[in-house]
């Protein structure tokens, strides 16, 4: 109900006060005491800002993420880099990544049952599964081919090879801002 009055959100219940309600309120009293510019990383977001009470006579823009292409840009050897990253050289590679790889809005689940019709109904093909984030590791059995978990990677540089060293990227997710 962010375009008329947040309240009584169920992912806000708690014991008989109206959290949504109230938080939505005090930033109503905040925001009119000051010039405030929003900005969203997506034209998506900052039209869904724009819709809401809570920005209205405030200026919403987009300023998209940057991504630095000296960083992540394609390399030539592939093979090299699966090395450096101890990833196998004889198979075709899928990269999934997230947080935290349990979280089902990052649709984990989605991919791992892809996995399973692709294996079902191709089982000639031969694919490995790089899976980076949180809780990687407990994903090994939920998809029929090999997974090579990889935990959370904090560096551009890491990532970048990373994504250097598979064939593909898949993004499943349910539910994201901005993947």
């Amino acid at each position: 109900k962010y375009e008329t009055q947040c309240e009584h959100c169920p992912l806000m219940a708690g014991h008989g006060i109206d959290y949504a309600r109230h938080v939505f309120d005090q930033k109503m009293l905040m925001y009119a005491q000051h010039d405030i510019t929003f900005v969203g990383c997506s034209e998506w977001i900052a039209d869904m800002a724009r819709r809401s009470l809570l920005t209205h006579g405030h200026s919403v823009v987009s300023i998209p993420n940057a991504i630095d292409t000296d960083v992540f840009c394609p390399v030539t050897d592939r093979t090299e880099a699966r090395r450096t990253l101890s990833l196998p050289t004889d198979c075709r590679l899928i990269l999934f990544s997230s947080q935290r790889i349990t979280d089902e809005r990052k649709g984990f689940s989605l991919l791992a049952e892809s996995c399973r019709i692709l294996k079902t109904e191709h089982p000639e093909l031969d694919f490995g599964i790089v899976v980076v984030g949180g809780d990687s590791d407990t994903v090994r059995d939920a998809v029929p081919y090999d997974v090579f978990p990889v935990s959370y990677v904090s560096k551009e540089l890491d990532m970048a090879r990373l994504y250097n060293a598979v064939d593909a990227y898949v993004t499943p997710s349910l539910q994201d801002n901005l993947p």
